[in-house]
């Protein structure tokens, strides 16, 4: 994701219809110092966070807009 990552949910949150999902694949390493404040501006977005996980050097984070 770009510098402007924040923008990427709002976007998201703009396209998709109720129950439409979010999938964010990024290396876990380009997510350290900013994965909680992506996890809480995807809740304050208006979407849950169906799973969370790191597999290897990736975090995967699917969500689904309320």
């Amino acid at each position: 994701m770009g510098e402007n990552w924040p923008d990427y949910i709002i976007e998201a949150e703009r396209c998709l219809a109720k129950n439409g999902l979010l999938f964010i694949a990024e290396t876990t390493k380009s997510l350290s110092g900013r994965l909680s404040r992506l996890r809480k501006i995807i809740k304050e977005r208006g979407f849950e966070i169906n799973s969370d996980e790191e597999r290897g050097d990736f975090t995967f984070i699917e969500a689904r807009k309320l």
